[in-house]
């Protein structure tokens, strides 16, 4: 497994992407055949990332379920129904979550303020309203920053692969149940998890978070880190549209969306799964 964990590095430059070229098209996903599925884990193990666009259907929540099934079993959050499911629009009452308002949500990774052992390897969003202003996504590579780092600020680096580096916890706004909820150090990039040298990384900036960042001097790590992910440069930029699946390797890609049309009726689906199924390489390999 070491060899195949060396072939799938998941470092590229996103000046040279073309998000097209992530795209599996498919018919239903129960009917997907072994050339597609193939196709799908081979771009999520070399970029952290592949979008199934499968045909519309009148029950659209049940094609994300089935897609589901290729990565493991659900993770729970906060506001999931029992089969896991979270919708992604606007909603009122949750002030706490970014996602349930129309307002830009940066670069993050899903499950930053679970323990580690609930943390979902895998995020699935299913768009199934687009609005026609804003709602773009963005993904940058976790591994392309940790080479940054490295050439140019090592120091940091150092900073943000110890284990106690963040703590972080939900703001106190909304209906209350989930304010303040969070967890106790953690590091950026964590170097002993999955194993085979390979680097999980977790990483979350927004208004809606408190962040306690130790010792005072990582402060300045984690803003140039914040730096690399929001330049343009080391984003790929698109637009989700209807009966497309994103697909995030949760332990190597930050994604974002930038804000849209308040009122436009936008809903995306989010299901969050453990990556318990052959096939799947995480996180990524340090790079030189």
């Amino acid at each position: 497994m070491s060899g195949v964990d060396e072939q799938f590095t998941k470092l590229w430059d996103a000046r040279t992407l073309d998000p097209k070229s992530l795209i599996v098209e498919v018919g239903r996903v129960n009917d997907m055949n072994e050339r597609q599925v193939s196709k799908m884990y081979e771009l999520f193990n070399k970029y952290g990332i592949a979008i199934v666009q499968h045909a519309p259907s009148p029950e659209p929540v049940e094609e994300l379920h089935e897609l589901g099934k290729y990565f493991g079993k659900t993770v729970t959050h906060d506001r999931a129904d029992e089969r896991g499911l979270v919708v992604v629009a606007e909603l009122t009452g949750y002030g706490e979550f970014v996602g349930a308002s129309s307002g830009p949500h940066l670069m993050h990774t899903g499950g930053t303020f679970m323990p580690w052992k609930d943390v979902p390897k895998i995020v699935l969003l299913q768009c199934e309203v687009q609005s026609r202003i804003g709602g773009r996504s963005m993904i940058s590579a976790g591994a392309a920053a940790y080479r940054y780092l490295k050439q140019n600020h090592p120091d940091a680096l150092a900073m943000l692969e110890d284990p106690q580096v963040f703590s972080i916890r939900r703001s106190a706004k909304g209906k209350g149940q989930f304010g303040g909820t969070g967890v106790e150090g953690k590091a950026v990039f964590d170097t002993g998890r999955i194993g085979n040298d390979r680097v999980w990384l977790t990483f979350r900036f927004d208004g809606e978070v408190k962040l306690d960042i130790r010792p005072d001097a990582a402060h300045e790590a984690f803003d140039k880190l914040l730096d690399f992910f929001n330049r343009s440069e080391n984003q790929i930029d698109f637009k989700l549209q209807p009966n497309q699946i994103m697909i995030c390797d949760n332990t190597s890609v930050v994604h974002a969306r930038t804000a849209y049309q308040t009122g436009s009726g936008r809903k995306l689906n989010r299901l969050q799964l453990d990556g318990n199924h052959d096939g799947l390489v995480f996180g990524f390999a340090k790079p030189a």
